[in-house]
């Protein structure tokens, strides 16, 4: 049965000119939420073939585990007739788990043991993040049903001060394991402004804006550049692209030898090895190697987030631009005295 529309194939709605969506066609045929999920989509600047993707894998690929995960998490009622057996394998696992000789301190606070509740109705560092983002709540110190607190404070928030809640508890997490991990540490304004600039990607059609900053082997500023990026749809989306725009403008800027840095230890593995990559940036992933042949040598190297302070001041300085900004060799003052201050290592050899 024919389609009586001359939108019949998925090629129709994309500008083969500049490879992008149409997107005044693709909001005339489509719902604003589905409309708004297919401009998220990226589009390859080049040939390619199409390919599966499993979104619930980090790699893209499928795998009975995900899908099993996957449909035991959407219809609950399956999980009702799992196998006994394999329920107390699992509890016998966990019990083991459990009773690990482990530090189980809080890293927030380091003052009580870390649990779930404590986190979000307990700890000092969460009650002082809160208050910066102007949460103000009673908060019990203590509850043995902190879950049913957690929703009836929903309830009563407003729906813009539940999205900051919710934001600052993922957060938090996020900051722990850095801490942990990367040994990295960030006062509470810091973290602060980085839940208010994750509510912004998530807002205004899923806007962002990105910087890069290109430095020669002295540490001195060649080049920086702000980019708005629109409809993407998570923060790796948002660290591919901003890689995407910073290889580009070294490539326009004649650079030949590059080595990226980006504190996104995810998306810089990828970028390491994109030839097996599945997942929603592999398009991205695509179009920055393709960009390779206008290099000696173009290399990808994952620093701490406190190792890139200058590129994200230079991102927030970019919010006040609706277009593409390029200064060379200088940037805005904040920026070039952040630079500056992290030229300590050249210094110190010299």
């Amino acid at each position: 049965m024919g389609i009586s529309t001359p939108f019949a194939k998925v090629s129709d709605l994309i500008d083969q000119d500049t490879c992008s969506w149409k997107e005044p066609i693709v909001r005339q045929l489509f719902t604003v939420e589905h409309a708004n999920r297919i401009l998220c989509m990226p589009l390859s600047s080049s040939s390619s073939t199409d390919s599966l993707i499993w979104r619930f894998e980090n790699h893209g690929l499928y795998s009975i585990h995900s899908g099993y995960y996957f449909l035991i998490n959407s219809s609950p009622g399956l999980a009702e007739g799992s196998d006994h057996r394999s329920a107390n394998r699992n509890n016998s696992f966990f019990n083991a788990l459990w009773k690990l000789d482990v530090e189980i301190s809080c890293v927030l606070c380091g003052r009580e043991m870390e649990t779930n509740e404590h986190l979000v109705c307990s700890c000092s560092f969460t009650r002082r993040l809160m208050q910066e983002l102007g949460l103000i709540f009673d908060m019990p110190s203590s509850t043995p049903d902190w879950i049913t607190w957690f929703s009836q404070l929903f309830k009563q928030l407003p729906k813009h001060k539940c999205a900051i809640f919710v934001t600052t508890i993922w957060a938090l997490l996020y900051y722990q394991n850095n801490k942990v991990h990367d040994h990295s540490s960030q006062s509470i304004k810091e973290i602060a402004s980085f839940v208010m600039h994750t509510i912004l990607v998530s807002h205004r059609e899923r806007t962002s804006i990105s910087g890069a900053i290109v430095r020669d082997t002295n540490g001195y500023i060649m080049a920086a550049s702000t980019f708005p990026h629109s409809y993407v749809s998570d923060h790796e989306m948002v660290e591919v692209r901003a890689c995407e725009q910073a290889v580009s403008l070294a490539r326009n800027l004649g650079f030949r030898r590059v080595i990226f840095e980006g504190d996104s230890l995810n998306v810089i593995s990828k970028l390491k090895n994109p030839a097996n990559d599945l997942s929603d940036i592999s398009v991205i992933l695509k179009n920055i190697h393709d960009q390779r042949s206008s290099f000696h040598s173009l290399s990808f190297l994952q620093v701490k987030r406190n190792g890139n302070e200058a590129t994200h001041l230079l991102a927030k300085k970019g919010r006040k631009f609706t277009s593409k900004r390029i200064w060379i060799e200088e940037a805005p003052t904040c920026v070039e005295a952040t630079v500056i201050s992290n030229r300590w290592w050249v210094d110190l050899v010299a």
